[in-house]
């Protein structure tokens, strides 16, 4: 018969107490179930008794001496244990391992996160920047538990896809320049200003191509750049006029007007992101609902 950790406390609390009363009271069990408890122990170990019951109060036995330090030891381990487990589901402790692009994870993420650890201060955040394709293996890999990306659900069939934000893709000029108090611009008009863009591949790039591609139109920027950031740059000196999502500018204090461009309007859906099938761990749903009650706001600003 195996010994039941069960069992070693009922024997401990009853060697503390002094008796198997004290032992019940304790356990929130009834004197019999004690006793039953430690006979199971005894027999389990191959002793005749851990415990005198005919002294009061109850005395340990030679054998119950020589064992009583270890069983302690388990016991307290195993109730570390269990607070251990507890801070997780009590959101005292954890880790959130989030997967964005350097564009979503500057604009959108650095505010999630900031009222994130206020709220679970024992919870660490780790972020990793990545391209959408490094970040979507990541997630199915399981080295990252939760990403906030911009992915098509027909084309990941193993990734759970829920939408948070719907944003639409803008020219970003200065506050200087002629056009920015117009209310519109279309993509037939694009093509007379100096534009500045991210070159292929990139998913606002695809994106472009595609809907150019349904209405009969290319796009061709005057100036390519690996990064985002980048643009904006490029645009503060006065280099040209950016094709950019309108969330990238909304947060910056600086000289920028966001136009929509529109005849297509072009939007862009970013999502949160899970291995389909995985139970994620409480502090990574946490997170999830935070992003969503953040993002939400973000939404509500803009109606």
């Amino acid at each position: 018969m195996r010994v039941s950790l069960r069992q070693l406390q009922a024997f401990v609390l009853a060697a503390e107490e002094g008796s198997i009363s004290g032992a019940a009271a304790r356990m929130n069990l009834t004197q019999s179930a004690v006793s039953v408890l430690i006979r199971e122990l005894e027999r389990a170990v191959g002793v005749p008794a851990l415990l005198d019951r005919s002294s009061r109060p109850a005395a340990l036995t030679e054998a119950g001496r020589a064992v009583i330090q270890r069983a302690q030891l388990i016991c307290s381990e195993a109730d570390l244990f269990s607070q251990e487990l507890q801070g997780y589901s009590d959101l005292k402790r954890g880790i959130v391992k989030v997967a964005s692009s350097p564009a979503i994870a500057s604009m959108l993420l650095a505010p999630v996160a900031k009222a994130f650890k206020t709220q679970y201060p024992g919870i660490e955040l780790q972020v990793y920047e990545s391209d959408a394709a490094v970040s979507e293996d990541m997630i199915r890999k399981g080295s990252a538990d939760i990403g906030l990306l911009t992915i098509v659900a027909d084309d990941n069939p193993e990734l759970s896809i829920e939408p948070v934000l719907a944003d639409s893709l803008s020219m970003v000029v200065l506050k200087s320049d002629p056009n920015a108090g117009r209310q519109s611009i279309s993509w037939r008009e694009v093509s007379a200003f100096k534009t500045i863009s991210v070159r292929k591949p990139s998913s606002i790039r695809d994106i472009i191509d595609r809907a150019m591609s349904k209405h009969d139109m290319t796009f061709t920027p005057h100036m390519e750049v690996s990064h985002l950031a980048t643009v904006l740059s490029l645009v503060s000196e006065e280099l040209g006029c950016a094709i950019i999502p309108a969330y990238l500018v909304e947060r910056r204090d600086g000289p920028f007007s966001v136009i929509p461009l529109v005849n297509p309007t072009i939007k862009r859906t970013i999502s949160l992101c899970t291995r389909r099938g995985r139970k994620i761990s409480p502090a990574t749903l946490a997170f999830s609902n935070l992003v969503r009650k953040e993002l939400s706001k973000k939404t509500r600003a803009r109606k």
